[in-house]
């Protein structure tokens, strides 16, 4: 264990619905003195192995201990490149992540459909730009 003064990361996860925590990598987590500190990130659990219902939202705050972290990183194989979650396992062993737990509307972009919800959802508050969505669906959904 370590001093809550001593985390050099914090990383910001979102409650969601249990049945939906298989699409994300989720927090397992210990809480001491009030403060979530995080254990480990899992990826993609099934919903009964799932050791929260909070998911990375991938925002981070890290000290400049980070890049000691980076430069001696591997990068994963099978994708070829760095993985921000061993990134954060790391510095979970070299001195602690706080997880902050926000709130609020997460859009997930990580596949087409989600991206276009996310697009409209965002265009629909604005006055403009709300117009161009409505016309272009009128368009494409009436019979000419």
């Amino acid at each position: 264990m370590f001093c809550q003064n001593t985390a050099v990361g914090l990383a910001t996860f979102l409650p969601v619905l249990r049945e939906n925590v298989s699409r994300y990598g989720v927090a397992k987590y210990s809480e001491i003195d009030g403060a979530k500190h995080l254990d480990s990130i899992v990826e993609k659990p099934r919903v009964e192995d799932a050791p929260s219902n909070l998911i990375n939202i991938s925002k981070y705050i890290f000290t400049p201990l980070v890049f000691d972290i980076i430069k001696r990183q591997k990068i994963e194989p099978r994708l070829n490149e760095l993985l921000i979650t061993d990134t954060v396992s790391e510095l979970v062993k070299e001195g602690g992540v706080l997880l902050f737990e926000t709130t609020g509307e997460y859009f997930d972009c990580g596949n087409l459909e989600s991206w276009l919800q996310t697009n409209i959802a965002i265009a629909m508050k604005d006055p403009v730009l709300r117009e161009v969505v409505q016309n272009t669906v009128k368009k494409y959904t009436h019979d000419n």
